[in-house]
């Protein structure tokens, strides 16, 4: 083995990073599976967003999913520590997924077949848009050449500040999930709403439930307003067949705040076979240097 970096960085299928960010610093992606009428397919894999959504939008399959399992971790751990030498996995909440406790055996086992080897697990307690910004900030602090220690320590701090906020077309995916318990009323589903979801320290809110999708839109601003003031942002739009939505979300954002680093990515489909398509979200958190140092425009 020869040991090019100190620190190699593993994440899941769901966190929202876009494909050249992950090229560019080298993350490894373990990827879900989705099962569409029977067929297994790999998260971003097998299909991209563009084919899933457009099969969820027909509306003639059954779709469900599965977390990675703990051989397809170990793999990723395996292939990480012929780059580096030790490993950070950083996974999708543990409340909504098995991935975390897959990753915890597969570090168990995988640790046991290569003596010395480090291999640290972490719960995000986010996922989509949130995740990716974690992620990104561990991978630049892990081509600094910080150890996994101080880098996992500065990805536990940074969580608290992680924000997630998302609006959905059609709330019956998200209520078949059971993701969200207000949603199994009936009273709930006959409201034409368009609610705005907050997912904070993985614990998901319910933060308004205006009628429209031009005040839902705003809602999301001025929470975003509210919580960073004039502070240095980073964002992550996340669309999910929303496109023209999110890049016009992104010249207002650009415009009304003072973004450090700003990007647009396409929810996962692992996350949007339980949202649907029609989400519209924004990830963000107060920047600080090391997160940006190396950023694309």
């Amino acid at each position: 083995m020869v040991d090019q970096r100190q620190v190699a960085v593993v994440t899941d299928s769901s966190a929202c990073l876009p494909t050249n960010l992950v090229e560019q610093w080298q993350v490894m992606v373990v990827p879900h599976t989705l099962i569409v009428d029977g067929a297994i397919l790999r998260d971003g894999v097998d299909i991209d967003p563009v084919a899933f959504y457009r099969i969820l939008s027909q509306g003639q399959k059954k779709v469900t999913t599965a977390a990675p399992n703990p051989k397809a971790f170990q793999e990723a751990f395996e292939r990480a520590h012929l780059v580096a030498a030790d490993v950070l996995c950083i996974v999708v909440a543990s409340r909504f997924s098995a991935a975390y406790d897959a990753a915890q055996v597969a570090r168990t086992n995988t640790c046991r077949a290569i003596p010395g080897l480090k291999v640290h697990v972490l719960d995000s307690r986010c996922a989509a848009g949130a995740a990716a910004l974690l992620v990104l900030e561990a991978a630049r602090s892990a081509a600094l050449g910080k150890t996994i220690e101080d880098i996992a320590q500065n990805a536990e701090r940074t969580i608290p500040h992680l924000r997630l906020l998302a609006t959905l077309r059609d709330l019956n995916y998200l209520r078949s999930s059971g993701r969200i318990s207000w949603l199994a009323s009936s009273a709930a589903s006959a409201l034409r709403i368009n609610p705005v979801f907050e997912l904070h320290q993985g614990v998901p809110y319910v933060l308004a439930k205006p009628h429209s999708r031009p005040r839902a839109i705003s809602r999301m601003l001025a929470y975003m307003r509210q919580v960073a003031g004039d502070h240095p942002l980073q964002v992550n739009i996340m669309e999910a067949d929303t496109a023209a939505e999110a890049d016009a979300l992104r010249r207002t954002i650009e415009t009304q705040f003072n973004c450090r680093e700003l990007l647009v990515s396409q929810m996962t489909p692992v996350i949007g076979a339980h949202t649907g398509p029609g989400l519209l979200g924004v990830a963000f958190r107060v920047a600080n240097d090391t997160a940006c140092e190396g950023k694309l425009g």
